[in-house]
């Protein structure tokens, strides 16, 4: 978005802050998107992270000690 000049009328500024307000509407719906993806990341990543091959798990919790 460009700044308006110091000779704009009120009519454009109107129109910037609607043209604005549209660029925030659609960054909004992006980032709604985005973090609905990422929990689904986070869920198939939770699953993969619980289903690991028993030898695994053991070779981990045997290296705690």
């Amino acid at each position: 978005m460009q700044t308006p000049s110091p000779w704009a009328t009120k009519t454009d500024i109107e129109a910037a802050r609607a043209a604005l307000e549209a660029d925030i509407a659609s960054l909004h719906a992006n980032l709604a998107t985005m973090h609905a993806d990422l929990r689904a990341v986070q869920a198939l990543l939770t699953e993969l992270r619980d289903r690991r091959p028993w030898w695994r798990l053991s070779w981990s919790l045997g290296r705690k000690r």
